[in-house]
């Protein structure tokens, strides 16, 4: 005898071998009937994701500082190139 369960209860007695069916309510087929079908066929072509915590990349990290590092580096070095000498460039 199948009765209504809530989703929890219906993926737990799945994962112990139960049989579950799923009915679709907003689906009715041509003798006027509800369509049902396995619970498996629920998820056949669907990918499920989930918001997990971030885990930090120590390496990624590092990376991205010494990139940082170089650009600034550049930029110093772009600075002290274009800056006028002591004196002007007018001569004295």
């Amino acid at each position: 005898m199948f009765t209504g369960v809530s989703f929890e209860q219906a993926i737990d007695y799945w994962k112990k071998g139960g049989e579950v069916i799923v009915l679709d309510r907003h689906s009715q087929n041509a003798t006027g009937g509800y369509d049902n079908f396995p619970f498996e066929e629920l998820f056949r072509n669907v990918e499920l994701l989930a918001d997990v915590p971030a885990v930090e990349n120590p390496e990624f990290k590092k990376a991205v500082a010494d990139m940082t590092q170089s650009d600034q580096e550049q930029e110093e070095h772009s600075e002290e190139k274009s800056s006028t000498p002591p004196g002007g460039a007018g001569g004295e």
